[in-house]
């Protein structure tokens, strides 16, 4: 069984790794990968919204884990953001 720790992706690039299945049934958040990638879930939230206060190489870190664990934002938060937006526009 896997740790948390070998969970996370290799540093070398040149090997393409398949996204892991989600959770338990369960589709990958924000919390999975912040526990992966040993920050908190507002670092996360950070780097994919392109904060420019997370340092390069946690930036780096936690896309890494994005992109092994197959990180997709939910329909429903895509859909509340833009009628958020829509009204101050």
């Amino acid at each position: 069984m896997e740790t948390p720790q070998e969970a996370l992706p290799a540093d070398d690039d040149s090997q393409s790794t398949p996204p892991a299945p989600p959770i338990n049934g369960k589709a990958v958040g924000l919390r999975d990968v912040a526990r992966l990638a040993n920050v908190s879930v507002a670092t996360v939230s950070m780097v994919l919204n392109s904060n420019p206060r997370i340092s390069r190489p946690t930036q780096l870190r936690v896309q890494k884990v994005i992109d092994r664990m197959g990180y997709q934002p939910t329909a429903w938060r895509n859909r509340w953001q833009a009628s958020t937006r829509a009204c101050w526009l």
